[in-house]
């Protein structure tokens, strides 16, 4: 793979070692500085974070970057930027983690996608912003190959031939093109919002992916697909877009443009590039995961599954001003119902595992579980290569909930041939196994 000459860098989220760039200068070690304080403030506002995602500390010659709370591939100014998550930690580096996260992406943007099979070798050796290029490569050229959906539009044209209807309103242009017939009529045509988001994909994938071929078919691709260039987009229009049954070869493609788009670069007034990238908060993609395995596990049981908040303190006597909220409100990940009462309060926590549960994360489930009077509570880390399979505690003291659950999941298993079915098994193993130690008490 011919990659282009820039600095390339894969950070692991929250780790200690830091990824290191040799400088020249005081000069270029500013410069660098600089770039990555305006990527820092652009993503920590694009993605919500309370922090900014990447921190710099000056080591002589060397500057040392480390990545926290973000996940995915970001080119600032010369440096490439590739951020494993947390919650791949116990995938080593030369295993499918790219294609694990790539997956876990498409998941949880799309909750109903299918089983994707990105378990090659070859793929997962390359960048993660290639391996996904090169996904949406393939599904678009088979796209182009049976053929790009096509639709009618409204064309307005002076033709020396009468089509479709005459345009009334046009009419004007008898006075400037006497010899012309205002025409206005029906085009079968490919350019319309789903190619022009083809398109535009392939174009950004082009300037982004680090392999210098696959960057040259994207572009050949993209010339291929005939529908004009369009850089603004209405996000909601684009979330509505769904194809039917005889263009499915083409759904890996649209899900990857649809991603995409979410956490499209930031551009100059001018429309020059500054920034190309693309981060994900990677806690929310972690607790995203979760809830579309639980939301599966529920839809193929009795349960039912629920993400809702609700009351567990209010006011009912104050003297004196009453305070800015008469109630407080708690929202667990997720609640599992069974007809009608609580079985299971769950809570993904994307924190480092320490050997136990941290007090106030414990209070916190507890409370909510008291409040919907459910027996089991489920605290839900990321597996590392430090974790437990499954720890289960009693709960001391009248009324429930009467067990807490730490659980590891292995996100892992999602670079794995069915690794969203394995996944979702996975979960399902470890809650019917929490079940069976509480059912045991009786």
């Amino acid at each position: 793979m011919t990659v282009k000459n820039n600095i390339y860098l894969i950070l692991k989220e929250y780790d200690n070692k830091p990824g290191r760039i040799r400088c020249t200068s005081e000069r270029e070690i500013k410069e660098k500085l600089t770039q990555i304080t305006k990527a820092n403030n652009y993503w920590k506002k694009k993605l919500g974070l309370a922090f900014p995602p990447f921190e710099t500390m000056v080591n002589g010659k060397f500057l040392d970057v480390y990545a926290k709370g973000v996940t995915g591939f970001v080119r600032i100014d010369d440096i490439n930027v590739e951020v494993k998550p947390k919650f791949l930690d116990n995938s080593d580096d030369s295993q499918h983690w790219r294609v694990a996260l790539t997956k876990a992406l498409l998941i949880t943007n799309q909750q109903s996608m299918l089983d994707r099979n990105f378990t090659s070798s070859s793929e997962s050796n390359s960048a993660f912003l290639d391996l996904m290029a090169e996904t949406f490569y393939n599904s678009l050229k088979s796209g182009i190959e049976q053929g790009l959906s096509k639709s009618y539009k409204v064309e307005k044209e002076l033709l020396n031939h009468y089509k479709g209807k005459y345009d009334t309103r046009s009419i004007t242009s008898l006075f400037t093109h006497p010899h012309l017939i205002p025409c206005v009529y029906d085009e079968y045509t490919e350019d319309h919002l789903l190619n022009q988001l083809f398109k535009w994909t392939a174009s950004e994938l082009a300037k982004s992916v680090l392999s210098i071929d696959l960057s040259n078919r994207l572009i050949e691709l993209e010339n291929m697909i005939s529908a004009n260039n369009v850089s603004n987009f209405d996000l909601l229009q684009v979330e509505n877009i769904y194809l039917s049954p005889q263009y499915n070869y083409l759904e890996d493609a649209l899900q990857i443009s649809k991603l995409l788009l979410q956490n499209k670069s930031l551009e100059h007034a001018d429309g020059s590039s500054e920034l190309r990238g693309f981060l994900w908060n990677s806690a929310v993609v972690y607790e995203g995961l979760i809830k579309s395995a639980i939301r599966n596990i529920c839809r193929k049981s009795h349960y039912t599954f629920s993400d809702a908040s609700f009351t567990f303190v209010e006011i009912v006597e104050a003297s004196g001003a009453l305070p800015q909220k008469t109630q407080l409100r708690t929202s667990p990940d997720v609640r599992i119902m069974d007809n009608g009462a609580s079985r299971y309060l769950i809570d993904a926590k994307y924190k480092v595992w320490t050997k136990q549960p941290k007090n106030e994360d414990i209070y916190q489930v507890m409370a909510g579980a008291r409040v919907v009077d459910c027996p089991m509570v489920v605290l839900m880390y990321p597996k590392t290569k430090q974790n437990e399979d499954i720890l289960i505690y009693n709960i001391r003291g009248r009324g429930n909930p009467l067990v807490l659950g730490a659980v590891f999941v292995d996100i892992s298993l999602l670079a794995e041939s069915q690794g969203y079915t394995k996944f979702v098994n996975s979960i399902e193993i470890d809650l019917r196994s929490f079940s069976q130690c509480y059912y045991s008490k009786f």
